[in-house]
């Protein structure tokens, strides 16, 4: 149980550098060093000791025969897990493609309802003057016979025929 505890805490650092030592990967210099620790340290070398341990185990594990068949299979989804990806690639770039669309549709269309607006509100200047001055012009006959602007601006007052609500309250 305590041996377990102490497995535990060991660093990953080192049993990568002991596995890679076990398998020969190490070069020279670093092999040496390894060599070195070992003959220093006894916690190190039981690590060693359990990780060549645990290869002796695997290697006496009964080894799977695998025929053609299971290659076969094996081959073919992974052959259809590459299609599916490829299909769930397109899909995605089609809808980026699509957003990517739309997205400089709303734009032009937002753009020119802007410029729609503000050609719109400046060309129909001179006509809300027009429309403006619509009853004098609809009146300019009558306004021909009147003397002065002041005589027109004083039948204006609300004081001389009342007010506007007076007379709806009369009609």
């Amino acid at each position: 149980m305590n041996e377990s505890l102490d497995n535990a805490h060991y660093d990953e650092a080192e049993q990568a550098q002991l596995v890679a030592y076990l398998d020969g990967e190490l070069d020279v210099e670093e092999s040496r060093q390894v060599e070195q620790r070992l003959a220093d340290d006894e916690r190190y070398r039981r690590q060693l000791k359990e990780l060549d341990e645990a290869w002796g185990l695997l290697e006496d594990l009964p080894r799977a025969d695998v025929d053609d068949m299971f290659t076969r299979t094996t081959v073919a989804m992974v052959a259809v897990a590459a299609e599916q990806d490829a299909r769930q690639a397109q899909v995605s770039r089609q809808r980026r493609s699509w957003f990517g669309w739309a997205c400089a549709a709303a734009v032009v269309i937002i753009a020119g309802s802007i410029g729609f607006a503000a050609a719109r509100f400046r060309l129909d200047r001179p006509n809300r003057e027009v429309v403006a001055d619509l009853p004098v012009i609809e009146n300019v006959d009558i306004y021909r016979y009147v003397d002065s602007v002041e005589w027109l601006e004083t039948l204006d007052k609300p004081e001389l025929f009342g007010d506007e609500e007076d007379l709806d309250d009369a009609l």
